[in-house]
C-alpha cells in the first residue's frame, strides 16, 4: 500500500511540473497569402521623402515573439525591408518600435498574384525576441539606393482590412484588404497559482485515501 500511494503522489507532482511554463513554438497568428489576389505598394524612403506604407494588426494570447513572415513581390535584398511593430497604431499612430533579425526569402514563388507576378514567402527571424499580445505590424521596402519596387500580397483570415499612409508623421487610413502575414513564437502556458496548485494536492490525496478505504474493506 505504501508504495503505490508513494507512487500516485510522484505521478501527481510530475503532472503539475509539467503543465507550469510549457511554451511550443507555433504559427501564433496568420492571414494566409490568398491566391490571384491583390498586391499593394509597399515602398517607402525612411529619408521621408516619397513611398507607401502598409501595416495590418493582430491579437494573440500572450506570448514570446520570435519571427514573423509576409508575402510578396520578389527583391534583391532583404536586408532593406523596414519593420516595425505599432502597440496602439490608431491612437499612437507613430508609436513603434522597429525590428531587427535575419529576413530569407523563399526559393520559390508560393502564388502569384491577380496580375499574374510571382509571390514569395519572406521570414524575418529576430535578433531578440519579445512578449506581446498583439499590436500591428508595418512592413516596406526601403526604395534607396536603386528604387526598386515591392508589394504586399492581400492576405485573409484574421482581423478585417489594414492601414496605409504615406509618410511618417501623418494619419494612417484604412484600407478595405487584409495583408498576408504570419506571427511566429511560443504561446506561454499559464502557471497555476500556489493555492490550486494547492487545492491539486488536496484533491490527489483525497482520492488515494479513498481507493485505500475501499481496498481495507
Amino acid at each position: 500500500m505504501r508504495n503505490s500511494f508513494s507512487k500516485t503522489l510522484c505521478r501527481l507532482s510530475a503532472t503539475a511540473l509539467i503543465s507550469m511554463g510549457t511554451a511550443h513554438a507555433a504559427v501564433l497568428y496568420q492571414q494566409a497569402p490568398l491566391d490571384d489576389g491583390f498586391s499593394f505598394f509597399a515602398f517607402y524612403s525612411p529619408s521621408g521623402f516619397f513611398g507607401t506604407q502598409n501595416a495590418d494588426d493582430f491579437a494573440i494570447s500572450q506570448s514570446t515573439i520570435t519571427g514573423f513572415r509576409w508575402y510578396g513581390s520578389e527583391v534583391t535584398d532583404t536586408t532593406r525591408f523596414v519593420v516595425r511593430l505599432f502597440e496602439d497604431i490608431e491612437n499612437a499612430p507613430d508609436t513603434f518600435t522597429a525590428l531587427n533579425g535575419t529576413t530569407v526569402m523563399g526559393a520559390t514563388p508560393v502564388t502569384t498574384d491577380f496580375d499574374g507576378f510571382d509571390v514569395f514567402e519572406f521570414e524575418m527571424t529576430l535578433g531578440t525576441s519579445f512578449t506581446s499580445a498583439g499590436g500591428a505590424l508595418g512592413v516596406y521596402f526601403d526604395t534607396d539606393p536603386d528604387n526598386e519596387e515591392w508589394y504586399w500580397l492581400e492576405g485573409v483570415g484574421g482581423t478585417p482590412g489594414s492601414y496605409t499612409r504615406g509618410l511618417d508623421g501623418t494619419a494612417w487610413q484604412l484600407a478595405d484588404e487584409s495583408l498576408a502575414f504570419a506571427v511566429l513564437g511560443e504561446r506561454i502556458a499559464a502557471v497555476p497559482e500556489p493555492g490550486s496548485l494547492a487545492l491539486l494536492g488536496i484533491a490527489g490525496l483525497a482520492g488515494t485515501l479513498a481507493r485505500r478505504r475501499s481496498l481495507l474493506r
